[in-house]
């Protein structure tokens, strides 16, 4: 049984999306245990993310869903702007 290239890309793109997903889901533990668990998993998202990137691994954002980050980063400006 042969395996197509496009098959096989796309069971390592699943591998890494999967490890993406186990990674973000360590996030509270690693508040729990300290600082540099916290660097040290928030450098592995960005160097997962940057490699699922340029793999070809794209997120099509509706509307809805650019209209959330965007109100995300007002309030936060917003916040920061005002207590600083």
């Amino acid at each position: 049984m042969s395996l197509s290239i496009s098959k096989i890309s796309k069971e390592k793109n699943n591998i890494f999306i999967i490890l993406n997903s186990i990674i973000i889901s360590l996030v509270p533990i690693c508040y729990m245990v300290g600082n540099s668990f916290l660097n040290l998993n928030i450098t592995l998202i960005l160097v997962s993310g940057i490699f699922l990137y340029f793999k070809g691994f794209r997120i099509k954002l509706n509307f809805i869903d650019k209209a959330i980050v965007f109100l995300f980063f007002f309030y936060y400006f917003q916040f920061n702007l005002e207590y600083n």
